[in-house]
């Protein structure tokens, strides 16, 4: 029998003999003389105080039931990684998390002070004045200087240790919340461990060994819509109600360890709240929730970089962006990616000819990137590299089927990739509509703009030309209006294709 488990039954037996014996005692009690009264006193407190003991003994036994459990859980739904578009190979693939993951780069905003390295410097470190070199008098002149604000990048590992409040944004298939799976799943294992730190297979470090409380925000935005009373401190048990313990249980565990300073709130999806109204209100209860934390919590958000400024987080978060796949981490994602999916393929062959086969994949996709813009254009993407490795691995060579490439992708983010994220049906894009709209406003971005980008009314006035036509209206029709922003706000924050690329600017 497990140790824990029989610990538990001894002690469960020492409380009931320990009542008992303490009923006989005072049995004794009000029969003894006053000599004898003081010992047995002495005794039934020696037996509460023995008991009280085993109480908490054991409710530390549970709480650790409860936090193993609680673990297991997340461990096991962040283990294997299911990829979108999977549909496309002979049968579904599923992907070890932790062998394909890899930190990607993302750019920040910094604000820089002129410095005396400069033409001029600050005068004063509490001021906003600068002092220009002398002029033809001789004399300095003093101006009103203005801080720069300039981006630099940062690996996504390293402002994981670095921030404690982190707000990541980044395009459809980005890959957010992969990296809030792999968090999850690495501070888990962690955890489970004992281990101090949190460090993954390549030795990259994450910071102090936290407890991982993960959930997208789209499920809170639910229960919100039925409760606008429901606080978020109240709602943290409800994604874990498959966890084997009672939802206090888990409740204790985890307000536990936020008020320890030992929690990492991972918050999935800030974007997914369809309602702007019910986004601002529900950006402001993570706020708050957010500021009424002990320092020592972690905290990360992700959201789409599209909607987020309508409902942004406080400026105590620190805030960056992912950035585009380059040619060497393509190459990076490609190793790890091609060389899992083999071997989830292939269970027969010897290791050598996976690693051969996986080599021959990899070679002939970068063949295609390197060749082919539009293929590399979609490369930069993680979601839509991952379709287009899974199509090659098919048998689709991705340079001579280009048009039946673009078409599988895009099928994937229309049907799997939107309901997989908990979108309502009604507000998807389905496959007429995009024939309609998405495939001619395509052929016009890339026809009339070398750049593939195009203003807000540009758009609208283009989509507004299709459906006018269809519809044998005037542009300029209410009806028409109307359908198009419907449409089009569908598009952009629902579909992953059609996105802003740029401020006020939208593209594939």
């Amino acid at each position: 029998m497990d140790q824990k488990v029989q610990r538990k039954l001894d002690l469960q037996n020492h409380l009931a003999e320990s009542l008992k014996l303490q009923k006989e005692l005072e049995d004794d009690l009000r029969l003894a003389s006053s000599i004898e009264k003081a010992k047995l006193e002495k005794q039934i407190a020696d037996q509460q105080q023995q008991r009280e003991k085993h109480v908490q003994e054991l409710s530390c036994l549970d709480h650790s039931d409860v936090r193993s459990r609680f673990l297991a859980r997340i461990i096991e739904r962040n283990t294997e990684l299911n990829p979108r578009g999977a549909m496309q190979t002979e049968r579904m693939v599923s992907l070890r998390l932790d062998e394909v993951f890899f930190s990607m780069r993302a750019e920040r905003q910094i604000t820089v002070r002129r410095s005396g390295n400069s033409p001029f410097h600050l005068l004063s470190g509490d001021e906003d004045f600068i002092e220009m070199p002398g002029g033809p008098d001789g004399r300095a002149d003093l101006i009103r200087g203005l801080p720069e604000r300039r981006t630099e990048q940062v690996e996504l590992a390293d402002a994981v240790r670095q921030h404690s409040r982190l707000v990541v944004l980044g395009d459809p298939g980005a890959g957010k919340t992969t990296l809030l799976r792999f968090l999850a799943l690495q501070f888990a294992l962690a955890w489970r461990d004992d281990q101090p730190t949190v460090t993954d297979r390549e030795a990259r470090e994450y910071g102090e060994t936290r407890l991982p409380i993960f959930f997208r925000v789209a499920e809170f935005a639910e229960a919100f819509a039925k409760n606008r009373n429901l606080r978020l401190r109240d709602f943290l048990a409800v994604p874990f109600g498959n966890v084997n313990a009672s939802p206090e249980a888990i409740a204790d565990l985890l307000n536990d360890a936020l008020a320890e300073g030992r929690a990492f709130l991972m918050l999935d999806g800030l974007d997914e709240i369809i309602d702007p109204t019910d986004r601002r209100l529900i950006a402001a209860e993570i706020d708050d929730f957010i500021g009424s934390l002990d320092p020592r919590n972690q905290v990360i958000v992700t959201s789409r970089i599209t909607g987020y400024a309508d409902a942004p987080l406080g400026s105590a978060s620190e805030h960056v962006t992912l950035l585009d796949l380059e040619r060497d981490q393509i190459k990076r994602f490609l190793d790890r990616w091609c060389l899992a999916t083999e071997r989830f393929l292939s269970k027969a062959a010897s290791e050598e000819e996976i690693t051969t086969r996986a080599q021959l994949e990899i070679a002939d996709i970068l063949k295609s990137v390197d060749a082919n813009p539009g293929v590399k254009r979609l490369a930069v993407n993680p979601l839509l590299l991952s379709i287009l490795a899974l199509i090659h691995r098919n048998g689709s060579r991705l340079p001579n089927r280009r048009v039946e490439l673009y078409k599988l992708a895009a099928e994937t983010l229309l049907r799997e990739w939107q309901l997989s994220r908990g979108i309502p049906e009604h507000k998807t894009i389905s496959e007429a509509e995009a024939a309609q709209f998405l495939w001619p406003l395509a052929y016009w971005l890339h026809s009339e703009k070398p750049l593939g980008l195009a203003t807000e009314q540009e758009v609208k006035d283009k989509l507004a030309e299709f459906l006018a036509t269809t519809r044998k209206k005037e542009t300029d029709d209410p009806e028409i209006i109307q359908a198009v922003c419907d449409f089009l706000e569908r598009a952009r924050k629902f579909t992953g294709i059609f996105v802003e690329r740029a401020p006020g600017l939208y593209g594939f």
